[in-house]
């Protein structure tokens, strides 16, 4: 017996996901008569996926909302790796659109687009390299180069205010910390080398 809408959770979901770029695309089209700070977070590409490339709702039931690999959602690796491209075809879409739009203003804004953390699904723990290993892309108008190293967060703002706002923020020694897993975000261990290999 269902007592759950199929679509009831996944479809929520998927409104916050489309509508995250729905607002992004209003907030590119409006006109402003003074400088406007975005903060905009997406939650995708991530489990649970609830899209298809075309962002459509994809059919997930409840009990298996917090899986994390084939088996659990009683996929083959062929379709695990098939929904995941779906995904991250439809915000690759939806990303370079806003950004399309950004950049063909009058005034182009500084746009940066980033992940929060690295792909940690099916990722062994000791895997420094892939956990680190953050989308980080930049457009600083009038300063080219201005984040060609990807700073950590930490001194990203700061430099970016120094440019733009003439502020004079100093910035930090960059530091690299890893949780043990999603379910546990505020354990911290400091790890000194993000570039380091797994063991064998």
């Amino acid at each position: 017996m269902t007592l759950v809408k199929p679509e009831a959770l996944t479809g929520q979901l998927r409104d916050r996901l489309v509508h995250a770029f729905d607002h992004l695309d209003a907030f590119a089209s409006e006109e402003r008569d003074s400088p406007t700070f975005l903060f905009l977070h997406v939650p995708g590409p991530h489990l649970p996926l609830v899209v298809d490339a075309q962002g459509n709702t994809l059919p997930l039931p409840a009990r298996e909302l917090g899986a994390v690999n084939p088996e659990a959602l009683h996929m083959t690796r062929a379709e695990y790796s098939a929904t995941w491209a779906g995904e991250l075809a439809y915000l690759e879409k939806r990303v370079l659109h806003a950004v399309d739009a950004m950049q063909a203003r009058d005034a182009p804004p500084v746009i940066v687009v980033m992940a929060d953390h690295g792909y940690i699904q099916e990722v062994r723990a000791d895997d420094v390299q892939s956990r680190f290993a953050n989308l980080f892309a930049a457009f600083t108008p009038g300063a080219p180069g201005l984040l060609a190293d990807a700073p950590t967060p930490v001194n990203l703002m700061p430099r970016l205010l120094n440019r733009y706002l003439r502020t004079e923020f100093a910035e930090s020694p960059d530091r690299y910390f890893l949780s043990p897993g999603p379910l546990e975000p505020l354990m911290l261990t400091e790890v000194s080398d993000p570039e380091a290999a797994p063991a064998p």
